[in-house]
């Protein structure tokens, strides 16, 4: 499957809630594992499932990925993704590239730090949960509030 990028970035979010998780929902991915990751929507109903039987709030990112619809296709609500590392990573080299063909004439964040749907490996520095983002290409605590850029699979 292909995967399309919306056309604008939601608010910022955290990715997870770590006080309201109990368990782990997808598996820790090394950068190398993450870099392979291609199953956005995969994770993302991963995600949404365990936060709907937790109550919701759970994972915000995903939440609000998943909860996106561009006003010219409000049908599609429920169809988009918060995107694997993998992808995140392609959006970040598309964005670069189009800024050095030509003045888009639209808003882009400089340095993007968009949350991924992959998570990352506990660390010394994030002993608890942790998700890939693209920035640093390192594992960040789930808590911190970062761009959400929605992907849909056609």
């Amino acid at each position: 499957k292909r995967q399309a990028v919306a056309l604008e970035e939601l608010p910022k979010v955290s990715w997870g809630v770590s006080s309201k998780i109990k368990t782990s929902v997808l598996p820790e991915l090394t950068y190398e594992e993450a870099m392979n990751d291609l199953d956005s929507c995969g994770n993302t109903q991963k995600l949404i499932v365990a936060s709907q039987q937790n109550g919701g709030g759970v994972y915000p990112a995903a939440e609000a990925a998943y909860n996106y619809a561009p006003a010219a296709a409000p049908e599609t609500k429920g169809q988009w993704c918060l995107p694997s590392f993998n992808i995140v990573n392609r959006i970040d080299e598309d964005i670069k590239v189009q800024k050095t063909i030509s003045d888009l004439g639209v808003s882009l964040t400089q340095y993007p730090r968009y949350w991924s749907s992959s998570a990352a490996e506990k660390s010394q520095y994030a002993p608890y949960y942790r998700a890939w983002r693209l920035s640093d290409f390192g594992g960040e605590g789930i808590d911190v509030i970062e761009n959400v850029r929605p992907v849909i699979e056609f």
